[in-house]
Order: C-alpha cells, then structure tokens, then sequence
C-alpha cells in the first residue's frame, strides 16, 4: 500500500514538471514567433 501511494506520488510529481515545462515551451514559441 505504502508502495503504491509513493508512485503516485511520483507520478503526480514528474506530470506537474512536465506540464509547467510544457507551458514554457509554448511562452517560449509565442515570444519566437512574435520576434
């Protein structure tokens, strides 16, 4: 059980990093392509 709640946890983690480097990518391209 305590296994299971560490992965998620895990899991949870590396999404929330995935997602705000996925947004700055995008900030990324708007600011690209603006130029």
């Amino acid at each position: 059980m305590n296994q299971t709640n560490n992965f998620f946890r895990s899991s949870s983690a590396l999404l929330y990093v995935i997602s705000s480097f996925h947004l700055l990518s995008i900030c990324l391209w708007t600011i690209y392509l603006s130029l």
